[in-house]
């Protein structure tokens, strides 16, 4: 499986709250978008 780049711009604030919370859970930032995307279609499926 090839993996893929996600870019995306988001407010510098919301960025460093969100790495910092996510560093102290031990949760790369990778499974959080790899998660969210799931569930995006998860939700597009059971409609």
């Amino acid at each position: 499986m090839k993996d893929s780049t996600v870019s995306a711009r988001v407010e510098n604030i919301i960025k460093t709250e969100a790495e910092d919370i996510l560093q102290k859970l031990g949760v790369p930032v990778s499974v959080v978008i790899n998660s969210l995307y799931r569930q995006i279609i998860s939700s597009r499926c059971s409609t």
